[in-house]
């Protein structure tokens, strides 16, 4: 029969149409693969885009502020919130570069939180490299885990100078000013037994009441405590 259907159809060769059935099979089931393909791509990019939507944070905390709104256009690496570590509380302060030298990490300084909570805190972190313009280096203290305070609070930390040629600094208690003064004064005793009114520059304050005064009396001279109001140069305390 075979040669009568080729004469009846012209020439017709079954082999060529059963290879050309095939690569048009093939070529529908590639473009379906392409498509599938094409479509596991979309689906992999929503499911993309929905992960990026939300944040989990590696480690528990709390949100402290948020940097954006609803509807807001950001761009890549723009911060979007202030997420804080509340569990440990940690310090962080830029140092004098001058006052590296004199810290080691596990070291252990005195601080004063929101200015009046005293603590002890540990050296934790040291970065390797000094603010240029600034001439500081960050320094990060451990606080311990019980200490009352939040993130934002201001803090003081007392480092160590280890300078043995360090002028010696006077520090007088604060009973000594004389009130009522616009400028701070106090009433000094000179070597005729006999006050004399002296104008000081405060310091810092230090602990149990006391005062650093930068200048205007000297260590070693004597002053009046507890002066009245009122009082000004010759004035001095009646014995009891």
């Amino acid at each position: 029969m075979r040669p009568f259907a080729d004469s009846m159809m012209g020439g017709y060769d079954s082999d060529m149409g059963r290879y050309s059935d095939l690569m048009s099979s093939a070529t529908v089931v590639s473009q379906a693969q392409s498509s599938l393909q094409q479509a596991m791509s979309q689906l992999q990019e929503i499911d993309s885009t929905v992960r990026d939507a939300k944040s989990i944070a590696p480690f528990e905390g709390m949100v402290l502020e948020r940097l954006v709104e609803e509807g807001d256009t950001v761009q890549p690496g723009q911060a979007l919130i202030k997420f804080g570590f509340v569990k440990f509380k940690r310090l962080q302060a830029d140092v004098p570069s001058g006052l590296i030298r004199y810290l080691d990490e596990d070291m252990v300084v005195p601080v004063r939180i929101d200015g009046h909570v005293e603590t002890m805190a540990k050296v934790a972190q040291i970065y390797p490299i000094a603010d240029p313009s600034r001439h500081t280096v960050i320094v990060k203290f451990d606080l311990p885990v019980d200490i009352t305070a939040s993130p934002g609070m201001y803090a003081e930390v007392y480092l160590p100078e280890r300078n043995k040629d360090k002028p010696k600094v006077a520090v007088i208690p604060r009973t000594a000013l004389l009130s009522g003064r616009s400028l701070p004064s106090v009433l000094l005793v000179n070597d005729s037994n006999v006050s004399e009114l002296r104008l000081i520059r405060l310091g810092s304050d230090q602990s149990n009441g006391m005062v650093e005064v930068i200048s205007g009396i000297s260590v070693g001279e004597r002053i009046i405590d507890n002066p009245p109001p009122s009082a000004s140069s010759g004035w001095m305390p009646t014995a009891k």
